[in-house]
Parts: structure tokens; sequence; C-alpha cells
């Protein structure tokens, strides 16, 4: 750090204060008061869990007849209607996310009509209980079956991300 070596220099930025024409007792107390106020803020921050989100296709939500009431249809969303041929397939994705405001995922994961770039929202915890509830049925065997692995991949990503703090506020697209 540089140090002024001019008569009434005394630390970095007090020139302000001094501006303001207060007396140097009184600078001294707004400057502690300052910096122990930034790290408190600083602390209050690092306290709260960093978001996280995983990226997964729609097809491991279930068929749209199960899905399509929390997540939307599976055709495009900015379509009025899917694709008469059935065997149409469209590249939707679902973006499972946590401690992160809505907002801010969707200016993350945007919806691109001219790239056919579309993704669905949902908080882990609906994501979660509709996961659980919809296996807990049982209604196909094959279909429980892959909402439960969804679900356990949801579970193992998450709890990854927060043992590993590198992978905080990343979203990861699971295959």
């Amino acid at each position: 750090m540089i140090q002024a070596n001019y008569p009434g220099a005394s630390q970095p930025g007090d020139f302000l204060l001094r501006a303001a024409g207060l007396p140097r007792s009184q600078r001294y107390r707004i400057s502690y008061r300052l910096i122990v106020s930034l790290g408190l803020l600083l602390l209050t921050s690092c306290s709260h869990p960093a978001g996280n989100c995983v990226v997964l296709p729609y097809k491991d939500f279930g068929p749209q007849v199960l899905a399509w009431e929390h997540i939307g249809k599976e055709w495009w969303q900015w379509q009025a209607h899917g694709d008469s041929d059935p065997g149409k397939t469209y590249d939707v994705k679902v973006v499972v996310y946590r401690n992160i405001p809505l907002q801010e995922v969707q200016n993350n994961f945007p919806v691109i009509p001219v790239k056919q770039q579309d993704f669905r929202f949902i908080e882990s915890d609906d994501a979660l209980d509709y996961l659980q509830t919809m296996s807990a049925e049982n209604i196909m065997p094959e279909v429980s079956k892959q909402l439960q692995t969804t679900k356990d991949k949801i579970l193992a990503e998450l709890t990854r991300q927060d043992k590993n703090p590198t992978a905080r506020s990343n979203c990861v697209q699971l295959p």
C-alpha cells in the first residue's frame, strides 16, 4: 500500500471524510464503523446457502400425461399444440433449482424459439414431491422406476453441489 507522506494524511479514503469537515476523532469512528459493517455484511452473505440447480430432459419426469401439470406440455411452449406426428420429439429441458430466485434461473436459461431452446422451471422441493408422489402411486412399474431414478439423480447432484463449494451456483446438466 502506498503511504501518503503529506501532513494530515492518515488512511486511504480519509480525504473524503476530511472533505466533509469532520474532526479526526469522528473520522476514525466512522472508518471503524464502516469496516465493521462491511465485515458483518460479508459474513452474513456467506452464511446463506448458495443456489444450485440441475438440468434434465423432460422425459426424466415421466410421460406428459403425468408431468404436464408441473412442467407444461412436452412440445415447444411457444406452440399452441404438438406435432401431428406422434413420433416427433422435442428437446425440452427441465431446470430444477434451489435457493436461486426464479428470475435469475430464467435469465441463465432463456427460452429462445429460433434456436429451439426450451426450458421449464421447477423448484427442487416441488420436483421432489412430484417425483415421490408419482413413483409411490406405482401406476406402471417402469414409469415409477424412472421417476425414482430421476429423484435419486436430483438428490445426489444437489448433495454433491452442497458438499463441493466450487460446484455451488452452477447448474449441472445431467444425461
